[in-house]
C-alpha cells in the first residue's frame, strides 16, 4: 500500500499517456480518462495554445464582422433597468493613447420636431 492510499487518496492508475491531442478530445468524450491522466502529468501547453489560437479568432472576428468604433459605442443596462449609452473619445499622442473620454447617458425621446428623423425605440430584453 503506498502512503497516498494510506491517506486516503486513491494512487492514480499507471497506464499508457494520452498524448495532448487526446487529452483534448477526451475532453468532451472521456472526461474521466482526462483527469486521470491530468492527474498523471499537468503539462499546459496544448491548453494554452488553443486558447492563444481561439483569442486571434475572436479578435479577427469582431474586426471583421464589427468593427473597434462599433466596439468603442457601448450600451449597458443594469439589472434590466434602462439603457445607457456611452461614446469613448480618444486622444492620440503619436501611435499612443493620450487620454480617453467616456460619455454615458440615459436614452431620451426625440422633440416633437425630430419627428421625421427619428427610429421607433423597440424595448428590448436581456437573455
Amino acid at each position: 500500500m503506498s502512503d497516498l492510499e494510506a491517506q486516503g487518496i486513491p494512487a492514480v492508475a499507471e497506464g499508457p499517456a494520452l498524448t495532448q491531442g487526446q487529452r483534448v478530445i477526451y475532453t468532451f468524450t472521456a472526461p474521466s480518462k482526462t483527469f486521470t491522466d491530468i492527474k498523471r502529468s499537468t503539462s499546459w501547453w496544448m491548453p494554452f495554445l488553443i486558447g492563444a489560437i481561439a483569442t486571434y479568432i475572436l479578435f479577427f472576428a469582431v474586426q471583421a464582422k464589427v468593427g473597434w468604433e462599433q466596439v468603442a459605442e457601448n450600451q449597458i443596462r443594469y439589472d434590466g433597468g434602462p439603457w445607457n449609452y456611452g461614446c469613448s473619445i480618444l486622444e492620440f499622442r503619436g501611435d499612443k493613447v493620450a487620454r480617453e473620454t467616456i460619455y454615458i447617458t440615459q436614452a431620451w425621446d426625440a422633440p416633437d420636431w425630430r419627428a421625421p428623423w427619428r427610429s421607433d425605440w423597440k424595448e428590448e430584453t436581456l437573455g
